[in-house]
């Protein structure tokens, strides 16, 4: 592994340095690193956009040492357990057949002053996902894993770890979306530039037609029945409206399938919903719980949530499932409303 590394072109190794520590731009995101020289103990910066933090462990060697004199061998103990060495009685005299595996415990010292870690310096997890006793701060790979310590098991947790952060902002509303770049550039200005000109070209109409949409938007949308259908409305639950609204509706249908135990839902709906008051009466939507209408989600071949569909006079446009930007719910609609050509 070592000499693949130093044969690639792409990595670059600083050896006998250490990083003590990370300073970021004007906007706040990492932007370097700075280093020391662990020979010499000159400085240096080096600029990076990004940073993964490997910090290894430590062999429990230190009371080990201290009790090798007279020679003697500590009692075998799980690693598991609180450390070894605890009293005179824990040690025997030395045997050559006997090999003992002092063992090692991960240098989180850094982090047992913010998260709950047990006695050997593992942080504690909770409820066997990735959460820590801080709401908000997951834990990943061998930072908590006292059992199988695999890079495989470790990668699977980090992406655990990552869901679940994704997760709570959603929750939290702390969930900023970004286009895939800047507004100021390339796709971004355009989408920039559209919803800009959009917003400026609003009519009195389409201003009541946003008040109202803000008013639905306040709470959840409520199931229809015949009797509570109104099809002038942007936003519908259930199956009687999308019934009525797929073989009536003259507008571009969008239809949310989501679950209510769905994290990813719950960050999509908010983007929709600002997506839907830039289109005003030019859409309806209209959003299926996949356990109360099992049956409906089971014909239109839903398999996961959150899955948007998005129909125009009974045909089907497009299938997006997982959350997409607001800038392709976009292009959906207007190939829809045919102000694009279909790709």
């Amino acid at each position: 592994m070592r000499n693949r590394v130093v044969a690639n072109k792409q990595i670059t190794t600083h050896y006998n340095t250490e990083c003590y520590d990370a300073f970021g731009n004007a906007k706040g995101f990492l932007s370097g690193l700075n280093l020391r020289d662990t020979k010499t103990g000159e400085t240096s910066k080096l600029a990076v956009k990004g940073m993964f933090y490997g910090i290894g462990h430590s062999p429990n060697r230190r009371d080990f040492a201290r009790r090798l004199s007279p020679p003697r061998v500590p009692r075998f103990q799980s690693r598991h357990t609180s450390a070894p060495f605890n009293s005179a009685s824990d040690a025997y005299e030395l045997h050559p057949d006997v090999a003992l595996n002092i063992g090692h415990s991960p240098n989180s010292g850094f982090f047992s002053q913010y998260v709950e870690c047990d006695d050997l310096g593992y942080v504690v997890i909770k409820d066997g996902g990735a959460g820590t006793s801080v709401p908000g701060v997951f834990s990943a790979g061998d930072l908590h894993d006292t059992e199988w310590m695999q890079a495989i098991t470790a990668a699977g947790s980090g992406c655990m770890a990552a869901i679940s952060a994704e997760r709570y902002l959603g929750t939290e509303g702390l969930l900023v979306e970004r286009d895939a770049v800047d507004a100021g550039a390339g796709a971004g200005a355009g989408v920039a530039a559209k919803v800009a000109s959009a917003a400026a070209a609003l009519t009195e109409k389409e201003k009541e037609t946003k008040l109202k949409a803000d008013k639905e938007n306040e709470g959840d949308v409520e199931e229809e029945s015949k009797a509570t259908f109104d099809g002038d409305k942007v936003k519908h639950k259930g199956q009687f409206a999308l019934r009525k609204l797929y073989h009536e509706s003259d507008r571009v249908l969008m239809v949310l399938y989501s679950g209510p135990n769905c994290g990813p839902c719950k960050r999509l709906k908010p983007m929709l919903d600002k997506v839907l008051d830039e289109y005003g009466d030019d859409v309806h939507f209209v959003e299926i719980d996949i356990e109360k209408d099992s049956e409906i989600a089971q014909a239109a071949g839903i398999s996961g949530t959150p899955c948007v569909q998005v129909f125009k006079n009974k045909e089907r446009i497009e299938v997006m499932n997982g959350v997409k930007m607001k800038s392709v719910y976009r292009e959906v609609i207007d190939k829809a409303a045919g102000k694009v050509p279909a790709r």
